[in-house]
């Protein structure tokens, strides 16, 4: 199509494509994007959430980031019940922080009006978690820089990522896991330890912060591979 200079989603609806695709297909084409006109003037992320393939919604990033929201959440383990401890959100001009006990709730404030989710492997954990435990649909845009970043060839886990990215964290939290998270909040929850609060808390920030960066790589990287293949 990109070869037959249909370029934008206007050259479809003036019927470029019916030179190049089936005519099934090619009124199905201008039929899907004269409704995703109409849904991009409204802002409606959760129709392109459903309507995009997955791997494919770090697209959305140009028109949708506006209202981002950075997330992960620590948790209290495998130990008894599995509850949220703390959720950390960067909605693009602060870091937002909520514990239990204190204002866990609140969470859900910061996040009704974004159209755009970022996490670490959050299609697999964060996300499912959160519906589960809050009984919320959370079915707006996700971008999983997890699988985004594999496809680059960037495997392991955040920390191992931000290591081959050359993200270096503070003395603080470096060297800290998902462990030592939940080790930290029992620590403080039955031993009234602030400082262990606050190291749970440095931590948290950071998975959420680093997140900023590597997305921004991320994309980067797939707009030029993705020129890359049709010039």
């Amino acid at each position: 199509m990109w070869r037959s200079n249909i370029v934008t989603w206007f050259d479809v609806l003036q019927g470029k494509a019916d030179a190049v695709l089936s005519p099934a297909l090619a009124a199905r084409l201008q039929t899907t994007v004269a409704e995703s006109l109409v849904r991009l003037s409204r802002q409606d992320s959760r129709w392109f959430a459903a309507a995009l393939p997955r791997s494919e919604h770090w697209r959305a990033y140009d028109t949708f980031g506006d209202r981002i929201a950075y997330l992960d959440i620590e948790t209290t383990g495998s130990f008894g019940e599995d509850l949220t401890t703390v959720i950390g959100i960067h909605d693009g001009n602060a870091l937002h922080q909520f514990v239990r006990h204190e204002n866990l709730r609140d969470w859900l404030d910061v996040i009704a009006d974004r159209t755009l989710l970022v996490t670490f492997s959050g299609a697999s954990f964060d996300l499912p978690f959160l519906r589960r435990e809050f009984g919320i649909p959370l079915d707006v845009l996700h971008i999983d820089l997890c699988p985004l970043l594999r496809k680059l060839g960037y495997k392991g886990g955040l920390k191992a990522v931000e290591r081959q990215l050359g993200l270096v964290r503070p003395e603080e939290t470096a060297g800290l896991t998902g462990f030592d998270a939940v080790r930290l909040w029992f620590d403080w929850e039955h031993n009234d330890t602030p400082e262990s609060l606050k190291t749970l808390l440095a931590y948290n920030a950071e998975d959420v912060l680093n997140m900023r960066h590597l997305l921004a790589f991320a994309v980067d990287r797939m707009r030029k591979r993705l020129w890359g293949c049709v010039r």
